[in-house]
């Protein structure tokens, strides 16, 4: 998919980033996916708001483990 490659590009672009983290638990990957919203959460320091939607976002994917 164009997003791989683009991570793959931008490894620290918090959109990429958070693209990644809201796929992981559709395919099943709930860890994968609370590695990505850290990574997403520490990557950047610019987009407050995400970090929250990350954060949340979070929660459920521990709620789901």
């Amino acid at each position: 998919m164009w997003h791989n490659v683009a991570l793959k590009r931008y490894p620290n672009s918090i959109f990429f980033l958070f693209e990644d983290d809201r796929l992981a638990p559709i395919r099943s990957q709930h860890q994968c996916a609370i590695d990505y919203y850290t990574k997403t959460m520490y990557s950047q320091s610019q987009y407050r708001n995400l970090y929250h939607i990350s954060w949340w976002e979070m929660l459920i994917a521990y709620l789901t483990l």
